[in-house]
């Protein structure tokens, strides 16, 4: 017999915690799109634009729902999208994105109202974001894992936007 050499393979950590997550979080949904784009394309040559309009955003927010399923919201994101399939016609977050505004005077008006009063300020802050983040608003998730969550979401939302750019950028030249 020979001698054998075994070899360790050293474990090589990464200083972000989640970026393993966030590399299978890209594999996964451009590996979602990739086999969903062909059945949509076929659907798109057989029904009106409207409702393939719907079907292509519905696809785009299930491969973000199932290839996030290593967080919270990820889960709460797919069981919305399954509930607004069966019927509803809401996007299931009691809000609309279209209905969120930012401007100099209302960043000031917040401003002065933080001074006034904080602790308000602060609970009616938590109140929006739980409503924002997908599971955040059935009330299982402490501050702390709010804004983790929050943060892995909109990690996740930047992913998503930058995989869909690619898939334009290699289609469209």
């Amino acid at each position: 017999m020979g001698r054998q050499i075994l070899r360790k393979r050293k474990r090589v950590l990464s200083l972000e915690p989640n970026k393993l997550a966030y590399t299978m979080f890209a594999r996964n949904y451009v590996k979602y799109l990739m086999t969903s784009l062909p059945k949509i394309s076929h659907h798109h040559q057989q029904h009106q634009e409207q409702n393939f309009q719907k079907l292509v955003k519905f696809e785009v927010d299930m491969a973000m729902a199932q290839s996030a399923t290593e967080f919270s919201w990820g889960n709460a994101l797919k069981k919305k999208l399954l509930q607004r399939e069966d019927g509803n016609g809401s996007n299931g977050f009691g809000f609309s994105l279209q209905t969120v505004k930012f401007s100099q005077e209302n960043l000031e008006r917040e401003h002065e109202e933080h001074e006034e009063r904080k602790e308000p300020k602060i609970e009616n802050g938590l109140m929006k974001l739980r409503k924002i983040v997908p599971g955040g608003s059935n009330g299982e998730l402490e501050e702390d894992d709010l804004f983790k969550q929050t943060e892995s979401y909109i990690k996740c939302l930047e992913l998503q936007v930058n995989v869909l750019r690619c898939l334009v950028d290699t289609n469209t030249n």
